[in-house]
């Protein structure tokens, strides 16, 4: 399942202090493949690529103080692998350090990308304070559903 996925496309996630600071201590080094129901007891193999992109980006915005600037962010890029890991870990109602909810953030800026990754086609994710569900994000998932389809022997217009 997983192994099929292409390693060396990667895409752009914007993140900030209290983001990373959730995913640095959610991701270990030895986490299982996600979804992987061949063989569930494989050691995931991109985790410590994962964790030193992670950790780069903590060194970048956690200050030794702990007082975290809200408004730097820092840009890191993902495998698809990757991303499907990161969305292992993160519920809708996720908090951060801060207690603020930082899933629903996360799982929008996620899925966008797993969308592009899966139907070819730039979803431009949305940010959180836009709540809209634009043409983009709906022809994506058309795409994917008609190519669902397709695969199961259905044949769509």
């Amino acid at each position: 399942m997983l192994d099929k996925l292409d390693d060396k496309k990667m895409l752009p996630i914007t993140l900030d202090a209290v983001e990373i600071i959730y995913l640095t201590d959610s991701v270990g080094n030895f986490d299982l493949d996600q979804g992987d129901v061949d063989q569930p007891q494989r050691i995931q193999t991109l985790a410590r690529p994962l964790l030193l992109k992670l950790g780069g980006a903590y060194l970048e915005l956690v200050p030794e103080s702990g007082i975290l600037d809200k408004n730097k962010t820092v840009v890191i890029y993902l495998t698809e692998r990757e991303a499907w890991l990161l969305r292992g870990k993160i519920q809708t109602g996720t908090t951060g350090t801060d207690k603020s909810i930082i899933g629903l953030g996360l799982l929008r800026k996620l899925y966008g990308i797993l969308l592009e990754f899966n139907s070819g086609v730039d979803v431009d994710v949305v940010q959180n304070d836009d709540v809209s569900f634009g043409d983009k994000h709906k022809n994506a998932l058309n795409k994917l559903e008609k190519e669902e389809k397709a695969r199961e022997g259905f044949f769509l217009d």
